[in-house]
């Protein structure tokens, strides 16, 4: 079984060589929706990041992700949310409690921003 790590490793693997496998990418959604919460920051921005590079669209995952999103935002440095917010536009995933959360995590939060932590 895999772990967190070892599932956003393979996804962002994937996603690097530029090979779309839908099979593969349905598989690691599956795994990862139970288990979002074992994720890190780093695993979730990775994760995200991956099915965005390849532009496969897991609404579950997604769904998921922004649930604990939610819970755990403040944990995430600039550049994760950053990854997070351009994944979820890219696949056409929409959150509007999420967007709203983050937007506030930026507002209390905004010495920790700089332009290097949205390119």
């Amino acid at each position: 079984e895999f772990d967190s790590q070892s599932i956003a490793t393979l996804a962002w693997a994937y996603a690097k060589t530029k090979h779309p496998s839908q099979h593969l990418f349905d598989k690691l959604s599956t795994h990862s929706i139970s288990r979002i919460h074992e994720f890190n920051p780093q695993h979730i921005s990775n994760l995200v990041w991956a099915y965005a590079s390849v532009k496969h669209s897991s609404p579950e995952l997604f769904q998921q992700i922004s649930e604990d999103l939610l819970l755990r935002i403040h944990n995430f440095n600039a550049q994760s949310i950053a990854n997070i917010v351009w994944a979820f536009a890219v696949t056409g995933q929409h959150s509007e409690a999420l967007n709203d959360k983050i937007a506030e995590t930026l507002l209390l939060r905004h010495d920790d921003f700089n332009s290097h932590s949205f390119s």
